[in-house]
């Protein structure tokens, strides 16, 4: 047997007749050095011990299991009564109907691995306790209650109630997000939140947020801040924000057109047919909002075609139905904006998207096709021109974490937004590291070496107040909200002074 076999329990046993009786039923022992692998919970009656052991093989309640120096093992359904109630960090329980007989008080500390989640466990009569909600799929195996051979004794001085050893009690949450420098040091582990073990997935933030919003799939997920304040807005109080920012991009400046469409400036956008991903996106939010306030063109001046589906769209999740006066199409499941574009049938593109995820279809490279260009012949300027201008670098994603688990563990909320700030802090130095031999090499301005040092990923409200507050603003001018979300009826109430 190794290590990986095994969750430990505390367990409290009665001496004297208690223990005479027990010898007779199907409860027997195990082998000394096996106890001592044992970890020990709060409280122990008179140092006696039980062992839950995960059998691979299948086996349940009432299967004998040879011990080579006492009596066959075996867990009967009578040892089963009270329940033994741990619980995870979700509030569900992760074992029930777990315990000794009903005349023995067992109190307990249980240490739930990370490897072991998942499992739909089974006890006795091979009915199903509990399923544990992380989207992990695992057959799940028995568990046997094994009593170690210490004796029923205890040492002159020392208390009934005793500590063999502490262990410390982390909380296990699934988190999802994308992939970049400010969440690779959490998904590698070298930034890990106290009191908290983490098990992450990479996933692209078109099919998270979908299964977030639809499903709820995950503890802690990146979230769209558009469709979070919709929800918000509309009483779906399951998720809470977290004031941390891994992503921002300046999205109007990469709207895509056709060369022939005579679009050449953003008021040729009036009466154009213009693919979207995802209506209520933050990127396509960001997006109107520039055109109406920078140039004039409103979201009622365009039709709209939004490329996913009501069954895998964050528009579906959220029950979202189209402003007055705006028109949005849905694009055939056969077609997609990608070969739209390239047959003419659209004649721009907002926040063009190719990846394989459950959720996005287009497939075809717009961006160096010979006949699509970028609406801004220099992007990047007219993104430089929009921040020296409005002093906004558009935030399109936070993070959020299910509201039950910060209302029973409200630490949570402030140890995961730390973590994240020394993920960022990593980030921030180990861009300046790649940039030492460019500057070395003369290939880097001294000027922008310290330009570098300039920290434009900032998490927090306070940093992003501006940021996010025309994002709310957007959100009500073009109907998605319908009111003026406030920032603290979407973030934690203890994150709302970082």
């Amino acid at each position: 047997m190794t290590g990986h076999d095994y969750l430990i329990a505390d367990a409290a046993r009665r001496c004297g007749a208690a223990r005479e009786r027990r010898r007779a039923q199907p409860a027997q022992r195990l082998h000394q050095a096996e106890a001592g692998r044992l970890v020990v919970g709060e409280r122990m009656a008179r140092d006696c011990r039980a062992l839950v052991r995960v059998q691979p093989n299948g086996r349940r309640f009432g299967d004998e299991i040879a011990d080579r120096e006492h009596q066959p093992v075996v867990a009967d359904d009578d040892t089963v009564a009270d329940p033994f109630g741990a619980e995870y960090a979700g509030g569900k329980g992760v074992l029930g109907n777990f315990g000794a007989q009903q005349h023995h008080r067992i109190e307990r500390r249980l240490q739930v691995e990370a490897r072991f989640l998942g499992l739909g466990l089974h006890l006795g009569r091979k009915r199903p306790v509990t399923q544990i909600r992380h989207g992990i799929s695992i057959s799940s195996s028995a568990f046997i209650l094994w009593q170690g051979p210490v004796p029923c004794q205890r040492p002159n001085g020392v208390s009934r109630y005793t500590f063999s050893t502490k262990v410390p009690m982390n909380i296990p949450l699934s988190i999802a997000m994308a992939s970049n420098p400010r969440t690779w040091p959490i998904f590698d582990g070298r930034v890990k939140p106290d009191g908290i073990t983490l098990i992450p997935s990479s996933v692209h933030p078109s099919e998270l947020f979908w299964r977030q919003l639809r499903f709820a799939d995950f503890d802690v997920s990146e979230m769209s801040f558009s469709s979070l304040m919709m929800a918000r807005s509309k009483g779906d109080d399951r998720w809470i924000g977290l004031p941390i920012f891994t992503t921002r991009k300046f999205f109007h400046a990469e709207i895509l057109v056709r060369r022939d469409s005579g679009i050449e400036r953003p008021a040729d956008l009036k009466g154009r047919r213009v693919g979207v991903p995802e209506y209520q996106q933050t990127a396509a939010l960001w997006t109107r909002g520039v055109l109406e306030h920078e140039f004039g063109v409103a979201p009622k001046d365009m039709q709209f075609w939004m490329e996913r589906g009501p069954s895998h769209s964050h528009r579906g999740a959220v029950g979202f139905t189209a402003p007055p006066e705006v028109t949005i199409h849905q694009i055939p499941p056969e077609k997609n904006i990608g070969n739209m574009m390239l047959s003419g049938e659209l004649d721009a593109a907002i926040h063009y998207i190719v990846n394989p995820n459950l959720v996005d279809r287009s497939t075809a490279d717009l961006w160096h096709h010979r006949d699509i260009k970028p609406l801004f012949p220099d992007p990047a300027a007219e993104g430089i021109r929009y921040y020296r201008k409005a002093g906004i670098f558009p935030i399109n994603h936070g993070m959020v974490i299910r509201k039950e688990i910060a209302d029973k563990h409200p630490w949570v909320v402030l140890n995961l937004y730390k973590a994240f700030e020394r993920a960022n802090e990593i980030a921030d130095r180990e861009r300046l590291e790649h940039a030492e031999y460019h500057l070395a090499a003369g290939l880097l301005a001294r000027e922008t070496a310290e330009a570098l040092r300039t920290a434009l990923v900032r998490h927090g409200i306070r940093a992003n107040r501006k940021v996010l507050e025309t994002a709310a603003l957007y959100s009500h001018e073009q109907g998605l909200t319908p009111r003026l979300v406030a920032l603290d009826e979407v973030f934690a109430a203890s994150a709302m002074e970082q």
